[in-house]
């Protein structure tokens, strides 16, 4: 059924549905400049160029198997970054010189 389909693509953890508002407490007094969602991912740029990811672990850390990261945890390497996007299981930045980068699942060349 749809639930277990949901499990398996979460590593076989059960959805976790937030009935409220829920406060990123990570980011306060961090400014930020742009927050973006994937399918199974959020990703926070910093207004000093930083990215912050949570979610499946695959949106920060490429190679790495899929896990379940509920606190956002900085992209170790990725500096300047003035734009972000999250595609369903990947996101994409653009830096200050114009560089481009993508990680996570890129099985159709994304």
């Amino acid at each position: 059924n749809n639930r277990q389909q949901q499990q398996q693509q979460q590593g076989g953890r059960a959805p976790c549905i937030v009935g409220k508002w829920s406060l990123v407490s990570a980011f306060e007094g961090i400014p930020l400049q742009q927050i973006a969602g994937g399918s199974m991912h959020t990703a926070a740029l910093t207004a000093g160029g930083d990215v912050f990811t949570w979610g499946l672990a695959f949106a920060d850390r490429p190679g790495v198997p899929d896990e379940v990261v509920d606190v956002p945890i900085r992209v170790a390497g990725l500096r300047g970054v003035c734009k972000l996007a999250c595609g369903d299981r990947h996101s994409l930045a653009c830096t200050v010189d114009g560089s481009v980068y993508s990680w996570g699942v890129g099985t159709t060349h994304q």
